[in-house]
């Protein structure tokens, strides 16, 4: 048996995927103590896998500064016109638009689960809030009555003229 940790991108996505949801059964069931080392634990192979990708893309690209070089046919030894400085820049431009695209649909979706999170746990204090409310309410009004009945039962056994071992009449 092989006891390495996964080494492909594939097997580190797994290995978050199931800790991130691991994080979020071990939240609502054992709370938010109980519930973090899955999520650093998701954290750290995210991270893992994203490293492996972007080993993949370096390798993929040349792992250099010439793998760009390489990647545009770009010739260190000729000068070029403004109009192909222009069309190698625009090639370039469209590939960061659409690494600018991802980043900011992987933002988007970032700020939607911590919204998602925030609502959750915004209404699980409000929640919790309104219990411990009603509980203090509660708590408050059985403490006057246990005052009134004490105060009655004073009143009862210094007005009471039987003597001791009868039993008044009710």
């Amino acid at each position: 048996m092989d006891r390495r940790a996964p080494s492909t991108p594939a097997a580190w996505l797994g290995l978050a995927g199931g800790c991130f949801v691991l994080t979020v059964v071990v939240y609502f069931r054992y709370g938010f103590v109980a519930g973090f080392l899955p999520l650093l634990g998701g954290v750290y192979a995210s991270r893992r896998w994203l490293l492996g990708r972007t080993v993949a893309a370096s390798r993929a690209h040349g792992g250099n500064e010439t793998g760009l070089l390489a990647r545009y046919d770009v010739d260190t030894d000729r000068e070029y016109t403004a109009d192909e400085q222009a069309t190698m820049l625009r090639e370039i431009r469209a590939d960061y638009r659409g690494k600018h695209r991802l980043w900011a649909g992987l933002a988007a979706g970032c700020l939607a689960v911590a919204a998602a999170a925030a609502v959750v746990s915004v209404v699980l204090a409000g929640c919790t809030a309104v219990v411990a409310g009603y509980c203090g309410l509660r708590w408050y009004r059985v403490r006057r009555a246990l005052g009134v009945l004490d105060g009655r039962l004073e009143t009862l056994e210094a007005t009471s003229s039987t003597p001791e071992g009868s039993e008044p009449d009710l």
